[in-house]
Protein backbone atom coordinates (compact mmCIF):
# COMPACT_ATOMS: atom_id res chain seq x y z
CA UNK A 1 0.00 0.00 0.00
CA UNK A 2 2.93 2.50 0.33
CA UNK A 3 4.50 2.51 -2.49
CA UNK A 4 1.25 1.74 -4.26
CA UNK A 5 0.76 5.76 -2.71
CA UNK A 6 4.12 6.38 -3.82
CA UNK A 7 3.46 5.64 -7.69
CA UNK A 8 1.34 8.76 -7.89
CA UNK A 9 3.84 11.49 -6.46
CA UNK A 10 5.96 13.23 -8.46
CA UNK A 11 10.22 13.07 -7.84
CA UNK A 12 11.48 15.48 -5.94
CA UNK A 13 14.78 15.22 -3.94
CA UNK A 14 14.35 15.89 -0.87
CA UNK A 15 10.63 14.66 -0.77
CA UNK A 16 10.21 11.67 -2.79
CA UNK A 17 13.63 10.88 -4.14
CA UNK A 18 15.40 6.93 -3.50
CA UNK A 19 16.15 8.08 0.48
CA UNK A 20 13.25 10.30 1.80
CA UNK A 21 10.82 7.79 0.44
CA UNK A 22 12.41 4.96 2.55
CA UNK A 23 13.57 7.32 5.67
CA UNK A 24 9.44 7.73 5.59
CA UNK A 25 9.16 4.35 5.12
CA UNK A 26 10.76 3.51 8.09
CA UNK A 27 9.26 6.29 10.26
CA UNK A 28 5.72 5.52 9.34
CA UNK A 29 7.11 2.11 10.73
CA UNK A 30 9.19 2.64 13.73
CA UNK A 31 8.70 6.23 14.62
CA UNK A 32 12.07 7.25 13.86
CA UNK A 33 13.38 9.26 10.90
CA UNK A 34 17.27 7.73 10.06
CA UNK A 35 17.90 10.73 8.49
CA UNK A 36 16.75 13.49 11.10
CA UNK A 37 18.18 11.58 13.64
CA UNK A 38 21.72 11.34 11.91
CA UNK A 39 21.27 15.30 11.45
CA UNK A 40 20.92 14.89 7.40
CA UNK A 41 17.81 16.28 6.56
CA UNK A 42 17.45 18.22 2.93
CA UNK A 43 14.64 19.49 1.33
CA UNK A 44 15.94 20.33 -2.39
CA UNK A 45 18.22 18.56 -4.81
CA UNK A 46 21.46 21.57 -3.39
CA UNK A 47 21.32 20.03 -0.11
CA UNK A 48 20.89 16.90 -1.39
CA UNK A 49 23.84 17.17 -3.28
CA UNK A 50 25.90 18.37 -0.30
CA UNK A 51 24.60 15.60 1.59
CA UNK A 52 25.66 13.05 -1.52
CA UNK A 53 29.10 14.78 -1.40
CA UNK A 54 29.94 14.69 2.11
CA UNK A 55 28.94 10.62 1.85
CA UNK A 56 30.04 9.97 -1.21
CA UNK A 57 25.86 9.40 -2.23
CA UNK A 58 22.46 9.87 -0.63
CA UNK A 59 22.62 6.17 -0.37
CA UNK A 60 25.59 5.98 1.64
CA UNK A 61 24.12 8.79 3.96
CA UNK A 62 21.35 6.82 4.87
CA UNK A 63 22.81 3.49 5.18
CA UNK A 64 25.31 5.58 7.59
CA UNK A 65 21.74 7.08 9.15
CA UNK A 66 20.57 3.33 9.21
CA UNK A 67 23.94 2.19 11.83
CA UNK A 68 23.62 5.66 13.97
CA UNK A 69 19.83 5.02 14.50
CA UNK A 70 20.65 1.60 15.96
CA UNK A 71 19.12 -0.73 13.22
CA UNK A 72 20.20 -3.88 12.35
CA UNK A 73 21.81 -5.47 9.22
CA UNK A 74 20.29 -8.54 8.13
CA UNK A 75 21.42 -11.10 5.86
CA UNK A 76 17.93 -12.70 5.66
CA UNK A 77 15.59 -9.39 4.39
CA UNK A 78 11.90 -10.01 4.91
CA UNK A 79 8.71 -8.00 3.97
CA UNK A 80 9.20 -3.90 5.08
CA UNK A 81 12.68 -4.29 5.60
CA UNK A 82 15.13 -1.35 3.79
CA UNK A 83 18.25 -2.18 1.80
CA UNK A 84 20.83 -0.68 -0.05
CA UNK A 85 20.56 -2.57 -3.61
CA UNK A 86 21.58 -1.97 -7.44
CA UNK A 87 18.22 -1.65 -8.91
CA UNK A 88 18.82 -1.76 -12.90
CA UNK A 89 22.66 -0.54 -12.91
CA UNK A 90 22.08 2.08 -9.96
CA UNK A 91 22.54 1.92 -6.39
CA UNK A 92 19.15 2.90 -4.60
CA UNK A 93 17.83 2.80 -1.14
CA UNK A 94 14.78 0.03 -1.25
CA UNK A 95 12.14 -1.41 0.36
CA UNK A 96 11.46 -5.34 0.74
CA UNK A 97 8.03 -6.35 0.09
CA UNK A 98 8.89 -10.09 0.45
CA UNK A 99 9.51 -11.00 -3.43
CA UNK A 100 10.63 -7.56 -4.74
CA UNK A 101 12.61 -5.02 -3.89
CA UNK A 102 10.92 -1.06 -4.86
CA UNK A 103 12.74 1.80 -5.09
CA UNK A 104 11.52 6.08 -6.33
CA UNK A 105 13.83 7.10 -9.29
CA UNK A 106 13.80 10.17 -11.18
CA UNK A 107 11.80 8.18 -13.56
CA UNK A 108 9.12 6.95 -10.84
CA UNK A 109 9.05 3.78 -8.75
CA UNK A 110 10.95 0.88 -10.08
CA UNK A 111 10.75 -2.89 -8.76
CA UNK A 112 13.07 -5.95 -9.05
CA UNK A 113 12.93 -9.20 -7.27
CA UNK A 114 16.54 -10.20 -8.79
CA UNK A 115 18.22 -6.45 -7.43
CA UNK A 116 21.29 -6.95 -6.17
CA UNK A 117 21.53 -6.46 -2.10
CA UNK A 118 24.28 -5.06 -1.19
CA UNK A 119 23.31 -4.05 2.50
CA UNK A 120 19.91 -4.55 4.28
CA UNK A 121 18.24 -3.78 7.40
CA UNK A 122 15.74 -5.07 9.64
CA UNK A 123 13.26 -2.82 10.03
CA UNK A 124 9.96 -4.67 10.31
CA UNK A 125 9.46 -6.85 13.73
Amino acid sequence: AYMRGEMGRPFCFGQTDCSKTADRWIESETGVSPLAAAGYEYDNEPQAEAIAAAHGSLPRAIVNALRRAGFKRTKEPRAGDVGAVELFGRVSVAIFNGSVWFARTEGGVVADPRARVLAAWRIAN
